[in-house]
């Protein structure tokens, strides 16, 4: 009994070791976000065991777990993407970044904590990290506008999906958000965040003959950002338009179904998107994302 008792006491001053020589966290960019959006965390591996350590190599090497603070489930949508080998140099660290988005149901607004496995094949131990909180919050619908896509397996029936402008106020700072859905708002094709809420400024949005949402909101004393997102939820295209002078960015419908930014002044910036030259707007006939 009392060699099985020491053999207990070595096995857990191992696993103490380990932890103590080795290190996980999960890091954030924020902690607070809309349901459907990009949820982007870290999973950091700190080394100070003294010689340089593999991970990677077996599939469930580092897995994520995500859990209501109401003692609810999260239903798991897919595994956790972390493949690939690395070597991790003593006294360094490195991220793995995860969307969880994909993996985890976190479409209920509430209260979650994120934690991160990590087995250390050499030692054959695994380190788990302290938990960290996220907030999931509904946005406030501002607009939205139902439109018709073309429908591949019955040409004489269009799709139907949504664009919806959402206000986020549970933020440090407010920000407006773009969601692309179905007609019925159940299915969720894209979500992200493009404006913050300057309330003197309401945002200007139109839609093309390609069904591209064009939408023009203030972000900051002169400027605008210019987004086009098409009706897959991607983002096609951000611009920076400044007011010049008396002259204020503006969208106008041309004739021909497009939409043109007309007014102040065009001005490159590093979060342009494509980098200029612009981007070419997305066909008409696109697949959806899976």
């Amino acid at each position: 009994m009392r060699y099985l008792a020491l053999i207990i006491l070595l096995c857990l001053a191992g696993a103490a070791s380990v932890r103590a020589q080795i290190k996980v966290e999960i890091v954030l960019d924020r902690k607070q976000f809309v349901p459907g959006e990009s949820l982007v965390v870290g999973a950091r591996i700190i080394n100070h065991s003294g010689q340089p350590l593999k991970f990677g190599r077996d599939p469930g090497w580092l897995q994520i777990n995500v859990e209501p603070t109401d003692n609810s489930v999260v239903q798991r949508l897919a595994p956790v993407p972390a493949v690939g080998e690395f070597e991790l140099e003593s006294a360094m660290m490195g991220t793995r970044r995860i969307d969880l988005a994909p993996c985890f149901d976190l479409s209920k607004p509430g209260r979650y904590h994120v934690t991160a496995t990590v087995l250390v094949a050499e030692w054959n131990q695994q380190i788990t990290s302290e938990p960290k909180a996220i907030e999931i919050f509904p946005g406030t619908t501002v607009w939205e506008q139902k439109f018709g896509v073309p429908n591949a397996d019955r040409p004489d029936s269009p799709e139907f999906r949504k664009y919806a402008l959402l206000k986020a106020n549970h933020t440090d700072q407010k920000k407006y958000y773009v969601q692309v859905t179905d007609e019925y708002g159940v299915k969720t094709y894209g979500v992200f965040p493009v404006a913050p809420v300057i309330a003197s400024r309401e945002p200007l949005v139109l839609l093309d003959r390609r069904s591209n949402l064009h939408l023009l909101a203030p972000t900051g004393r002169i400027s605008y950002g210019y987004y086009v997102i098409s009706p897959s939820g991607n983002l096609i295209l951000r611009e920076r338009h400044d007011i010049a002078g008396n002259s204020f960015p503006r969208l106008r419908p041309a004739k021909d179904g497009e939409v043109n930014v007309v007014g102040g002044a065009r001005k490159e910036s590093p979060d342009d998107f494509p980098p200029p030259p612009t981007a070419k707007l997305e066909p008409p006939l696109e697949k959806p994302r899976p």
